[in-house]
């Protein structure tokens, strides 16, 4: 009757709700057999003679000995802390050189080379140019003996007498002027080569006065004119006749010629 009861009671909802409360995979009898072995084996490890356990108490037992045979006083330590507090000596006597450092060998040869460098500083150091290549385009003795031949020359015709020759026009020019008086009349344009004569005719009855553009006919010291007398004459070396001008206070007459 009772059991009936519970039967009533248990419904597939309860089932359900304590099948998920199962483990996924509940210990065995046989998983729970190989658990048991394994403490087993883990204890007889610890408990035999030579085990684990005797290699740690082997180990600490060490410790203890070394501990007691040597232990730390405080004058020890003191003394440490006086070491690190003062300046350490360190010496490299005995240490390897690097590779490729000088030694004491090699240190020799290179004073010894300086020291003959400096003897040669101190004293007048000889340079011979005699090897040297000559630069592009410079003077040798061969063309120093030419211009010295030239140059000779030059001087021996400079301290003798120069003969200038100028240059030989085509032809002679001349030509007359009539002159109004009181105006200013200008030659014609003739290329000259070694320049022109101007002369003023025996007939005229005042001066002729030659110059430049704007010549006066003004003698008090203050005109700009060459005067010429009747019958007088005078040059000039210019490139063309153009550039002479001729006034008069009088009716004349004025004869040119160049080349």
């Amino acid at each position: 009757m009772l059991r009936n009861a519970f039967a009533d009671l248990a419904t597939d909802e309860t089932l359900q709700d304590v099948l998920a409360k199962l483990p996924a995979a509940p210990a065995t009898a046989g998983g729970q057999a190989t658990g048991n072995a394994s403490l087993a084996q883990i204890v007889t490890l610890l408990t035999t003679e030579g085990g684990y356990l005797d290699g740690v108490e082997t180990l600490l037992a060490a410790v203890r000995d070394k501990l007691i045979a040597s232990p730390a006083t405080d004058a020890k330590v003191e003394a440490v802390r006086a070491l690190l507090a003062g300046t350490l000596v360190v010496s490299a006597a005995a240490l390897p050189l690097p590779f490729g450092a000088a030694t004491s060998g090699k240190q020799d040869t290179g004073n010894t080379t300086l020291a003959s460098i400096l003897a040669a500083l101190g004293t007048t150091l000889a340079v011979s140019a005699a090897s040297l290549p000559l630069p592009n385009g410079a003077a040798t003795s061969a063309a120093q003996t030419t211009m010295s031949t030239t140059l000779a020359n030059i001087l021996t015709a400079l301290g003798a007498t120069l003969k200038v020759q100028t240059p030989i026009p085509a032809g002679v020019v001349t030509g007359q002027v009539p002159l109004t008086a009181n105006t200013t009349a200008q030659l014609p344009s003739v290329p000259l080569v070694n320049g022109i004569v101007i002369k003023a005719a025996a007939t005229n009855t005042a001066p002729v006065l030659i110059g430049p553009s704007g010549v006066t006919t003004t003698t008090d010291g203050t005109g700009t004119g060459y005067p010429l007398q009747p019958g007088e004459a005078c040059s000039f070396a210019l490139a063309n006749a153009n550039g002479v001008y001729a006034r008069s206070t009088a009716a004349g007459v004025i004869f040119y010629e160049g080349n």
